[in-house]
């Protein structure tokens, strides 16, 4: 199970990596790589104002109680 979760883990971050890659790439020498490059900048701000969004409710919802 520890095993799973570490492998887990390291696969979501090389997928991460990956996309930050694309993302940000400035080798761009055809329009499929163009069109890659803006769908990983897109999924990488949709998942940037998911996570903003979580805090936001998490933190509205813990009232006075500090998050962790």
């Amino acid at each position: 199970a520890e095993m799973d979760i570490r492998m887990r883990e390291e696969f979501s971050k090389v997928c991460f990596e990956t996309l930050l890659q694309f993302s940000f790439s400035n080798k761009v020498s055809t329009p499929q790589e163009g069109y890659i490059s803006r769908m990983a900048l897109s999924v990488l701000l949709q998942r940037a104002q998911d996570v903003l969004r979580r805090y936001v409710e998490d933190e509205r919802l813990s009232g006075r109680c500090p998050l962790p």
